[in-house]
């Protein structure tokens, strides 16, 4: 967890649509004070819960269950793995237009697209994890 990830924006984004949000991250020891002084006030708890780091067997099954990702970023992401990771588990992903994000979800869109012309629709596609 990081400012540039803006964790801060999700938490204003999920309250504004009276929507819960769940936060799965590490907090690294450069970003403690940030956390401690900004994230943490935010965290009521109840609509906004801080669930800490995840290992990679939990991963599959908190993205899986999600309504949607939200990745707010706010500086040139040069891989959002988690968003790959969260559309590999079915999970819509809801993000800023920054860094490589517009080349992961209009490939997903594309790749999508093929899949229903292929298919013919994309009843066939299942989700899985």
């Amino acid at each position: 967890m990081s400012p540039e990830k803006r964790p801060d924006r999700a938490i204003e984004i999920a309250r504004k649509a009276g929507l819960p949000l769940k936060i799965a991250a590490k907090v690294d020891k450069v970003d403690e004070a940030y956390f401690r002084q900004v994230i943490e006030p935010m965290i009521d708890g109840r609509q906004i819960e801080y669930i800490g780091e995840i290992n990679e067997s939990a991963k599959s099954e908190f993205l899986g269950q999600a309504a949607a990702l939200l990745f707010p970023i706010d500086w040139p992401e040069p891989f959002g793995l988690v968003m790959i990771e969260a559309m590999a588990c079915g999970t819509p992903v809801l993000a800023f237009r920054c860094g490589s994000v517009p080349e992961i979800i209009e490939g997903a869109l594309r790749s999508a697209f093929r899949r229903r012309r292929w298919r013919g629709s994309t009843s066939n596609c299942t989700r899985s994890c």
